[in-house]
């Protein structure tokens, strides 16, 4: 049983560790390829594109591979919540919705309001990065398409 975040977190490095991904990095410059203008993109040459998509691909599995740790952070947060909250589960009435049982429960019980807070705080981080990932890889697929679209030029 997990009993902490920390050991979540180490459990986490080890699975990817076993899957062989190496730690996520941070890839300097990446700001530099976000903030580009159109202007300054189409004097890229087509490999230029290319080596800027591949640069973008990287963080954006980065940035993903953060969104899994949340996810995770949030499902154990909802076993620990579920584990603690079925032994009370019984002193409210049946028909009473499992949101608002827990929420009576966390009135009363400090450990299940932080894990609340935990995973609150993870879902929306996890939100956050989900859409950040899925904006670099757009790019990242529209720096491709502009080097197709410049060799298909240079090709005439």
């Amino acid at each position: 049983m997990i009993d902490s975040t920390e050991q979540l977190d180490k459990l986490l490095e080890e699975y990817d560790n076993v899957l062989g991904l190496s730690p996520p990095r941070q890839l300097n410059g990446i700001d530099t390829y976000l903030e580009l203008t159109t202007e300054q993109i189409e004097q890229f040459t087509p490999e230029e594109c290319v080596e800027v998509a591949a640069r973008l691909a990287q963080f954006a599995i980065s940035v993903q591979r953060q969104v899994n740790k949340e996810s995770c952070r949030v499902k154990w947060c909802n076993a620990i919540i579920d584990r603690i909250c079925s032994r009370e589960w019984n002193n409210y009435d049946q028909y009473m919705k499992a949101n608002l049982k827990i929420e009576l429960i966390a009135q009363g019980n400090d450990v299940v309001n932080k894990l609340i807070k935990l995973r609150n705080n993870a879902t929306v981080k996890m939100e956050n990065l989900f859409n950040v990932s899925s904006l670099i890889k757009y790019y990242s697929d529209v720096m491709i398409e502009g080097a197709r679209t410049k060799r298909r030029i240079h090709e005439r």
